[in-house]
């Protein structure tokens, strides 16, 4: 019989989107009116973190800021849902498989 498994945080991917998240807020707070920014966990395969955001427009004009903010991101992805525009800022193995 197979053994169940658990995740745990893996506590520097954490730092780094934890990071990546406030640095992403503290911009669109700046830049987009109605952003909406959310966290995603789940144990699919890689223990992944995502930040979504959603916006009617989305503008970045401090891109050295920007940059910093999902240099540690494994994915990311930016697509029309509707009458908004999301974007997607994917980090693996946020939770270790033991």
């Amino acid at each position: 019989m197979a053994k169940e498994r658990t995740f745990v945080v893996n506590p520097k991917r954490e730092i780094e989107f934890s990071n990546s998240y406030k640095a992403l807020k503290e911009l669109l707070e700046r830049e987009s009116i109605n952003a909406i920014i959310e966290c995603e966990r789940g144990e699919l395969i890689n223990g992944y973190a995502v930040i979504k955001i959603k916006a009617d427009w989305i503008a970045v004009r401090e891109m050295e800021k920007f940059h910093a903010a999902v240099v540690n991101a494994d994915n990311f992805e930016t697509f029309a849902d509707g009458d908004q525009v999301q974007i997607n800022v994917m980090f693996h193995n946020v939770m270790t498989r033991i």
